[in-house]
C-alpha cells in the first residue's frame, strides 16, 4: 500500500488549491425550504435553517426574509445544520465543518478540530448559547461540547460521566447550568460538576430516551421522554405527569418543551401546541394552527421573538401573535415538497415547473399558482409544454388541461369528459404546423388515448385510429423540422406526417433492452432512445446502437438524454463504472458532472432533462425526500489556481499504486471531504464522501480499473480543493 501525502509531497504530486471563498456559478441548486431543522430568536431577528444544503434565513418580526447561502453571500461554509443567537446578538451557525460566529458583520468561528467533535451530515442536533455567552453543541452520536470563552471541551462516554453520546436537546438555566437530554438520562453540568438523572434517582420508570428539556427561572426542570413521558423536578423532587389528564387526544406523541418570557411552558405534540400557564393547560389543535394533518413531533424547538410571538415549524412555519395563528411563507424558492415532474420555457424566457402546483421563474422572481383556484379538480400537474406561439399547456392528474397565454388562464376539460378515467400525463408536444398533441394514460390499466388540437379544432385517436400498441403508453413525443411528429412507446416508434401513420419496431435495432426511456431529438434530426442496455439511434431508415463496449458510454443503463445547442450530449445514468448521476459528451470525451453537494441529492439519475434558450441544463433532484432543481451552465467555469511550491518537480515519477493507497491531509483532520478519481479521458472511477480520521482515508481502487495515469481530487466543506496525480500499475 502506498501513501499519498497531499499537502506535503511537493516533489511527487501536482497539487492545486482552490481559493476558499470562490463560489462556482457553474451550478445552482434551487430547493424547497419547508422542512426546518433549527430555529433561534432574539429581539427582531428569527434565524431559520432548513434542508442542510440550503443555507439559512433571517426573518424580522414581520416575517420579511433575508437569505444567506453560498450563492448570494459568498459564505465560506456549507451544510448548515443548527442556528443560535448569543445574548449579545451574535449569530451562531452550526455546519458540517464546525461553528461560525457573526459579530458586527464579521465572520469567525471554530472548525471541528478546535471543537473536538465531528459534524458529518445531520450530526449536529442542538446548538445553544448560555446567559453568560457560553456555547453548547450536541450531536446525534458523538457527545456534546462546551465553549467557555477561551476553549472548547468535548464530552463523551469515554472521558466524562455522561451516560450516552446520543444527545437529543440542550437547555441553559439562568445560573449557567447546562442540562443535556440524552438517550439514557438527563445530564446536569456546571463547571465540570456533574449530576446524572435516571430512573434510579428520579423514581420515574423508563426515564430514558429523553426528547426535550426546559428550565424555569426558579430552577424547575421539565423533561419529555420516551413513551409520552412528561416529568418535572421542583426543589430536587421529581414528579411524573399523566398525559391523559391534560385533555389531549390519547394518540398524541410529545415533542419539544420551551419556557417563554412570561415563564409559561409550551409543549409541542403530534396533535396540538399546548401551553401551561398558572397550572392551567390550553391546547391549540393542529386544525386551529393551520396544519393539514399531524404536526411534526420531531420539529425543532419553538422560539419566542422580541415581540412575544411564538414561532414553530411543526407544520411549515407558523406564528402565534395576539391576532392568532398565521402560516408564514418565507421561502426564497416556492418549490413544493414533491419533486418537479416536468419543465418548459415559454416564448418570454420564463421557466415553468409542473408539480403539486405550478411554479414560474421569471428572471429572479419565483411565483406559485394553484390550479384548484382556477377551477381545476386537483393541484397535481404532471406535464408542461410551451409552444412557439406563446402558449403554455399543463396536463393535470384529473385529465383536465390548463392553458396560459399573455397572463390569462383557461381550464379545458374537453378531454377529461371524453376520456373519463384517463390522466393528462407525461408528454405534451407541439408541431411545426401549430398542432398540439396530448397523450392520455388510463389510471388503472395500460393504454393510451391521443388528442390533437389544431387551429382550435380537436381530433381524437384511439388504438384503432392510430397505431398505438394495445396496452402500451406513449412515453414521448417529438416533432422534427420536416413537420413529422414521432411517438414512442415501450416497443415501437410511430410517426404522423399530417396524413398517414407509419410504425417502426424498436426490436429492429437488435439491442436486447428490457426498458426504454423518453427519446431525444438530435441536432441532425436523428432520434436517440435511451434504454437499460445502451442507446438506440434512428435516422428514419437505419438503426445504430451505442453501448459501453462500442462507444465508451459511462454506463449502459441510460434513463434520460438531451442535446444542447453546442451539440453536447447529456445522459442521466446508473450502474456501470460510475455511481448514478449525469455525464456529458463534449469535445470527444465523456465526463461526469458533479456539483457541490451532489452526493446528498443524487441517489438515482434524473428522470428527465431540459435545455433552456441560454443553453443551460436543468433537471430535478432524484432524491424524493429532498426535492429541488439543479441548473448547470456549461459556459461558466471555475478557475483553479496553481499553488506556489506544490507543483511536481521535473524528473520525478508519479506515485505508483496498485490496489489501494492512503490519502493523508493532516490539516483537514475530522473534516468531511469528497474524494474522486478521474482518468485522462474524464471518466470517473471512484467517488466517495467521507470523514477524514487523523487526516487520512484509505482508497480501495476498483479491481477492473485499468493501468494508467489518474487525477485525484479532494474537496472539503470550506470550499477548498486539492488535486494530485498518480499512476495505477
Amino acid at each position: 500500500m502506498r501513501s499519498l501525502n497531499l499537502p506535503t509531497l511537493a516533489g511527487i504530486l501536482c497539487l492545486y488549491l482552490h481559493p476558499p471563498l470562490v463560489v462556482s456559478q457553474t451550478w445552482q441548486f434551487y430547493q424547497a425550504a419547508d422542512e426546518i431543522s433549527s430555529m433561534a430568536a432574539r429581539g427582531n431577528e428569527i434565524l431559520i435553517c432548513s434542508r442542510e444544503d440550503y443555507g439559512f434565513v433571517v426573518l424580522d418580526t414581520d416575517a420579511n426574509p433575508t437569505f444567506f447561502n453560498q450563492r448570494n453571500e459568498n459564505l465560506a461554509f456549507n451544510g448548515v445544520q443548527q442556528v443560535a443567537i448569543s445574548p449579545e446578538g451574535d449569530w451562531l451557525i452550526g455546519h458540517a465543518g464546525g461553528i461560525a460566529q457573526k459579530n458586527d458583520y464579521k465572520w469567525t468561528g471554530w472548525d471541528t478540530s478546535a471543537i473536538g467533535l465531528s459534524f458529518e451530515r445531520g450530526a449536529m442536533i442542538a446548538l445553544k448559547a448560555g446567559p453568560d455567552g457560553r456555547i453548547a453543541v450536541g450531536t446525534q452520536q458523538n457527545g456534546f461540547a462546551v465553549y467557555d470563552g477561551r476553549q472548547w471541551s468535548a464530552f463523551t462516554i469515554l472521558n466524562s460521566p455522561t451516560p450516552s453520546d446520543k444527545i437529543r436537546d440542550l437547555a441553559w438555566a439562568p445560573d449557567n447550568t447546562l442540562f443535556v437530554a440524552t438517550h439514557r438520562g438527563l445530564v446536569q453540568w456546571k463547571d465540570n460538576q456533574w449530576i446524572i438523572y435516571h430512573s434510579g434517582n428520579t423514581g420515574i420508570p423508563n426515564f430514558t430516551n429523553l426528547k426535550s428539556v426546559a428550565v424555569h427561572p426558579n430552577g424547575d426542570i421539565w423533561v419529555a421522554f420516551s413513551n409520552n413521558g412528561l416529568a418535572y423536578c421542583h426543589e430536587g423532587a421529581w414528579e411524573c405527569i399523566n398525559i391523559a389528564t391534560l385533555g389531549l387526544p390519547e394518540e398524541i406523541r410529545i415533542g419539544q418543551l420551551l419556557f417563554d418570557h412570561d415563564n409559561r411552558l409550551w409543549m409541542s405534540s403530534s396533535k396540538a401546541i399546548s401551553v401551561l400557564n398558572n397550572n392551567t393547560w390550553k391546547h391549540f389543535s393542529d386544525i386551529s394552527i393551520g396544519c393539514n394533518g399531524d404536526i411534526r413531533e420531531d420539529a425543532p424547538k419553538m422560539v419566542i421573538d422580541g415581540s412575544g410571538q411564538l414561532w414553530t415549524s411543526t407544520c411549515g412555519l407558523s406564528r402565534l401573535s395576539e391576532t392568532g395563528w398565521e402560516q408564514i411563507r418565507y421561502q426564497e424558492f416556492p418549490l413544493p415538497n414533491t419533486a418537479p415532474r416536468a419543465m418548459a420555457e415559454d416564448a418570454n424566457g420564463d421557466i415553468w415547473l409542473a408539480s403539486d402546483g405550478i411554479i414560474r421563474k421569471s428572471g429572479d422572481q419565483w411565483e406559485k399558482f394553484l390550479p384548484e383556484t382556477m377551477g381545476a379538480q386537483t393541484n397535481q400537474v404532471y406535464s408542461v409544454h410551451a409552444d412557439r406561439a406563446g402558449n403554455v399547456w399543463f396536463g393535470m392528474l384529473s385529465g383536465e388541461i390548463l392553458h396560459y397565454q399573455f397572463g390569462r388562464w383557461t381550464l379545458l376539460d374537453t378531454l377529461a369528459k371524453r376520456y373519463p378515467g384517463y390522466l393528462a400525463y407525461w408528454a405534451i408536444a407541439s408541431g411545426a404546423d401549430g398542432s398540439v398533441w396530448f397523450p392520455y394514460v388510463h389510471q388503472t390499466q395500460p393504454g393510451t388515448r391521443l388528442a390533437r388540437l389544431k387551429n382550435g379544432d380537436w381530433t381524437f385517436f384511439n388504438e384503432s385510429e392510430a397505431p398505438i400498441p394495445s396496452g402500451q403508453d406513449i412515453i414521448s413525443i417529438k416533432s422534427d423540422p420536416d413537420g413529422i411528429t414521432w411517438f414512442q412507446t415501450s416497443t415501437q416508434l410511430f410517426k404522423f406526417d399530417g396524413w398517414s401513420w407509419e410504425t417502426y419496431a424498436l426490436s429492429t435495432a437488435e439491442l436486447p433492452f428490457n426498458a426504454v426511456y423518453p427519446m431525444a431529438l438530435a441536432p441532425d434530426g436523428t432520434l436517440w432512445i435511451p434504454t437499460d442496455k445502451g442507446i438506440i439511434q434512428f435516422d428514419g431508415f437505419q438503426w445504430t446502437t451505442l453501448t459501453c463496449a462500442n462507444a465508451g458510454l459511462p454506463a449502459d443503463k441510460i434513463v434520460s438524454l438531451a442535446f444542447d445547442a453546442s451539440g453536447s450530449v447529456y445522459i442521466g445514468h446508473e450502474q456501470g463504472i460510475h455511481p448514478a448521476g449525469v455525464s456529458v459528451y463534449r469535445n470527444g470525451l465523456w465526463s461526469q458532472l458533479e456539483p457541490h453537494g451532489w452526493e446528498n441529492h443524487i441517489t438515482l439519475p434524473p428522470p428527465y432533462f431540459f435545455i433552456d434558450s441560454s443553453n443551460k441544463l436543468w433537471f430535478c433532484s432524484a432524491n424524493p425526500t429532498q426535492p429541488g432543481i439543479f441548473m448547470y451552465d456549461p459556459e461558466v467555469s471555475v478557475k483553479t489556481e496553481k499553488h506556489p511550491g506544490l507543483a511536481r518537480t521535473s524528473n520525478k515519477p508519479l506515485n505508483e499504486v496498485s490496489d489501494r493507497f492512503l490519502v493523508h491531509i493532516p490539516t483537514w483532520d475530522q473534516q468531511v471531504v469528497r474524494i474522486s478519481i478521474i482518468d485522462i479521458k474524464g471518466n470517473q472511477w471512484f467517488a466517495k464522501t467521507t470523514l477524514l480520521q487523523e487526516g487520512s482515508y484509505t482508497i480501495h481502487l476498483p479491481t477492473f480499473m485499468p493501468a494508467g495515469e489518474y487525477a485525484l481530487t479532494v474537496h472539503n466543506d470550506a470550499g477548498k480543493r486539492l488535486v494530485g496525480k498518480f499512476m495505477k500499475v
